[in-house]
């Protein structure tokens, strides 16, 4: 996955730009991704169940045991 992440000074290291992700995803999430591509979804139809599939993954392994946040 593609992703841009991006400041807003411009001119120096921060300046936005493509950077590849990786990340788990559950199967529910891959299993509706897989079926909305072969359906013909296009990029822009994908990016809400990729985003809500991102930041569950995101969120489950900030959580730790017991529910605190683990860095």
């Amino acid at each position: 996955m593609t992703t841009y992440f991006g400041f807003t000074c411009t001119g120096s290291s921060d300046d936005g730009r493509e950077r590849q992700i990786t990340t788990d995803i559950s199967p529910t999430y891959v299993k509706q991704i897989l079926e909305l591509q072969e359906a013909g979804a296009t990029e822009e139809e994908l990016h809400p169940i990729v985003a809500e599939a991102i930041t569950e993954s995101y969120a489950i392994s900030r959580v730790g045991v017991g529910g605190s946040e683990s860095r």
